[in-house]
């Protein structure tokens, strides 16, 4: 490889670092933690490797600058270092880092996670092949502060050190300090300044909060003793590598009793990375996930009668020696086999199965940085068999959205709701597909995605303030076209769902949107009266959303989505919003409910259309918005086969029938 090469891929790896968020390794966090050593790796001082750190003043005054040397001596075949620094914050400010002639632009690549708030600053370096290993002594980087308040602060490093085969090398390290003191300067005769009376605040009323009561119906026919529940049930789920388009090969292993049990099965993954496991006895599992360049993954869960579908799984890449743990071993097997074809260069370290060792599989190992093998629990819905998502129920098993409907009776103007929906579209239309731009994507992050502020343009005052955990990459309905824009996340640890209208990134690092709404999935609370949400209705959007993984489960337990191009000034709970001026009582009112009429007959479909057609039989569906008539909201994946879908446009609008879940509120 020529110079001018080099050059080049040190500066393309800096460029996407900083492009993909990487110039903080591991996951972004306000205070992140120092990374501990790898498994075996001896952070004892012995002789040999020392890395000194030298502090150029030792004193000085505040307002100056602090340059640390981080100086390596006697070191012998090193291939990647990482150092972990730690000053008093309110002592010393970090600055810049420069690089030392270890590790530079043009032989390696570099994570930095930048001066944080709480005095830590953290650095890794690994050379890239055909680097040599580094033998010597010399400078791996320095560090520049600003003094920014008087006291005395340590400089204390840790380190770990790797050599080209990734196996640890042992670092002594000798620490500094530094002192500072505040310049003498006159003191200024005070001027007194008049202090403006403090307003006293006001209270804003807070509309009380509308519950939904569904009517009760009395019992038409003779209670049947239930059938007693099998005792068997399938697990189906999916698991997938996160950079490659084939997920084959993926190794999922049954264990009886949870987490630590023994073996029950195992099945190997083909390309779409689906697994199952039939008649299976009722009890406590879990499943074991592993691939060679990735992070395991072992979820637990309850196995009931009938069976459970498994949330989807991805494994993260950049375990390239399968010790568990993303971490500088990693980096330096990347760095040691830099450009290298597998074979020889090893498989495992190939994340993106290219069959090159490349700046992908490097910034993958940057990007996962510290991160240890996934653990994921799936406890029992609340309240009953309700929809889930992550480690969360979506909405109580006794939500409207989860309410079976079969024996709600027929609204009493229910023929005009129908005639009115279908004087623009008289079938029924998937608005979700295959493509990309079509359906409303939505985002599952944990408890430590970072929030981000939220400025509101059109309805705040109807809004839940920010900030909101969305992350950078973040879908935005329509793939990024104008439209209506919804932007969906779900805290699965918190079990809160944010949701966001005609959303667009702004350049202060959050968004602007038209109106936004956090929902608590594990309430029943409604929206303040007379509020709108990210949907017209003032409803949720995401516990409509037809979802493939419910496809593949075999079953939708709860109602769906649904547009009509026309609507009335008026809502029927769980809304609690009309977007109307007409006055017209023919006109569907938002929160109307339909369902699929019993005595259509579904036995002809098949796939994904069928099931949705059972669904609006046994849950229906809710009007939540003013669009397309007919048109029926899914979420957006590239799994949909549209040859199944169009089935639902044979189906007429005169098959539906809508059904009186309460009153109408016009104020």
């Amino acid at each position: 490889m020529t110079l001018s090469k080099y050059r080049f891929l040190g500066l393309l790896s800096s460029l996407l670092l900083v492009m993909m968020g990487l110039s903080q390794f591991g996951a972004v966090e306000a205070n992140p933690r120092v990374v501990e050593p790898a498994k075996g790796v001896d952070m004892a001082l012995a002789t040999g490797t020392t890395l000194t750190v030298a502090v150029s003043p030792t004193s000085g005054l505040v307002g100056s600058m602090v340059k640390v040397d981080l100086k390596l001596t006697n070191a012998s075949n090193l291939y990647g270092l990482q150092v972990d620094c730690t000053v008093t914050p309110s002592v010393l400010a970090g600055q810049t880092r420069t690089n030392g002639t270890i590790f530079t632009s043009n032989n390696s690549f570099i994570l930095d996670s930048n001066p944080q708030s709480n005095g830590t600053w953290s650095l890794s370096g690994s050379l890239l092949n055909p680097a040599p290993a580094f033998s010597g002594a010399a400078t791996a980087f320095t560090l520049n502060y600003n003094v920014i308040g008087a006291g005395d602060s340590p400089i204390n490093c840790v380190t770990m050190a790797v050599d080209a085969d990734g196996n640890p090398v042992s670092v002594s390290v000798v620490n500094g300090s530094f002192s500072a003191t505040i310049p003498v300067t006159p003191t200024a005769t005070p001027t007194g300044t008049p202090i403006p009376p403090t307003a006293t605040p006001t209270n804003t009323p807070v509309p009380p909060t509308a519950t939904f009561t569904p009517t009760p119906i009395p019992p038409t026919n003779t209670p049947v003793p239930p059938t007693p529940a099998p005792t068997t049930g399938t697990i189906s789920g999916s698991v997938k590598y996160e950079k490659r388009s084939s997920h084959a090969g993926i190794s999922v292993t049954l264990l009886t009793g949870g987490a630590t049990g023994v073996s029950a099965g195992q099945v190997t993954t083909g390309a779409d990375g689906a697994f199952q496991f039939t008649n299976v006895t009722a009890g406590a599992y879990a499943v074991k996930m592993t691939a060679a360049g990735h992070l395991g993954a072992v979820y637990t869960f309850t196995l009931g009668a009938g069976g459970i579908s498994l949330n989807v799984v991805t494994l993260l890449a950049g375990d390239a020696d399968g010790s568990g743990v993303i971490n500088l071993a990693d980096a330096g097997l990347i760095g040691a086999n830099y450009k290298g074809t597998v074979p020889p260069a090893p498989a495992s370290a190939d994340f993106n199965a290219d069959g090159v060792i490349n700046l992908v599989d490097l910034v993958l190992v940057g990007k996962n940085f510290g991160k240890t093998t996934q653990t994921i629990n799936q406890p029992p819905p609340t309240g009953g068999s309700g929809p889930t998502i992550a480690n969360c129920p979506v909405f109580p098993a006794d939500n409207p959205w989860n309410q079976v409907v079969t024996g709600l009776p027929v609204h009493p103007n229910s023929a005009n709701y129908i005639a009115s929906i279908n004087s623009t579209k008289q079938y029924l239309h998937a608005d979700f597909g295959s493509d990309p731009t079509y359906g409303i994507p939505y985002v599952v992050v944990n408890g430590s995605q970072a929030k981000v502020p939220i400025t509101f343009t059109d309805y705040g005052d109807e809004s839940d303030p920010g900030p909101y955990p969305i992350p950078p990459d973040a879908l935005v309905e329509g793939a990024g076209e104008d439209g209506d824009r919804h932007v969906i996340t779900v805290d699965g640890d918190n079990c809160k769902l944010y949701e966001l209208f005609y959303a667009n990134k702004n350049n202060q690092g959050g968004w602007d949107a038209s109106s936004g709404a956090v929902f608590n999935l594990l309430s029943n609370a409604l929206r303040p009266a007379g509020w709108t949400s990210a949907d017209a209705a003032g409803l949720p959007i995401f516990p409509g959303l037809v979802r493939y993984d419910e496809i593949q489960a075999g079953m939708i337990n709860h109602a769906l989505r649904f547009t009509v191009h026309d609507s009335q000034r008026a809502y029927i709970l769980p809304a609690t919003h009309f977007a109307s001026s007409s006055t017209n009582a023919n006109l569907p009112p938002m929160g109307l409910r339909v369902r699929l009429k019993a005595s259509f007959d579904i036995s002809g479909y098949t796939g994904a259309s069928k099931i949705i057609l059972q669904a609006l039989k046994t849950y229906g569906m809710i009007v939540a918005d003013n669009g397309s008539s007919w048109f029926i909201s899914g979420a957006t994946d590239n799994r949909w086969n549209d040859d199944d879908l169009n089935q639902l446009k044979g189906v007429p609008g005169s098959a539906f029938e809508a059904v009186n879940t309460g009153s109408l509120v016009t104020q």
